[in-house]
């Protein structure tokens, strides 16, 4: 079970990615004010719990926003 600040910070680094659409990882951890430490405990929750919303390519090391669209009430489709 993920912790109240482990859940707080996952979805601040969503909220900025989407905002954002893509983002380099240390222009996200400025932005959120968050250590090297804190980004690698986040990095895998967000990225198992949260695919569905962002994607982090290794090779650039940037975070990018998924498309989600609404097609009908109670389900979404992701659209890459």
């Amino acid at each position: 079970m993920a912790t109240a600040i482990l859940l707080k910070n996952a979805l601040k680094m969503i909220s900025l990615i989407q905002k954002e659409k893509t983002i380099h990882k240390f222009d996200l951890m400025d932005k959120l004010s968050m250590s090297i430490s804190t980004y690698n405990q986040i990095k895998p929750y967000v990225e198992h719990r949260y695919g569905q919303y962002v994607h982090y390519d290794r090779k650039s090391q940037t975070w990018t926003a998924q498309t989600i669209t609404e097609m009908s009430e109670g389900s979404i489709v992701i659209k890459e």
